[in-house]
C-alpha cells in the first residue's frame, strides 16, 4: 500500500494561536498521511501547545517564496 503525501504550506508555524490547524495536521497523520509542513516564516510565538510537540513531523522554513494571484499577474 502506498502512503499518501500531502504538502501543507502554511504562514507560520506553530503558531500558539492555531490550534485547530495543528489537531487536523495530528488527525492526518495518526490517519496514515505523510506529511510534508513548510512555513513561510520561522514562528513569532514565544510559547507552543502542547498538541505541537505530538507532530512527528518537523516543518521546514522557506525562504524566498513569491505567490502571486492570478488577478496580480495578469495585470501586467
Amino acid at each position: 500500500m502506498t502512503m499518501k503525501k500531502i504538502l501543507v504550506l502554511l504562514k507560520g508555524y506553530p503558531r500558539l494561536s492555531e490550534t485547530f490547524i495543528a489537531q487536523e495536521l495530528l488527525g492526518l497523520e495518526r490517519a496514515g498521511f505523510e506529511l510534508e509542513l513548510v512555513a513561510m516564516r520561522r514562528p513569532t510565538d514565544k510559547k507552543r501547545h502542547p498538541v505541537h510537540d505530538e507532530i512527528k513531523r518537523r516543518c521546514a522554513i522557506c525562504r524566498n517564496i513569491c505567490i502571486r494571484s492570478r488577478s496580480a499577474s495578469s495585470r501586467r
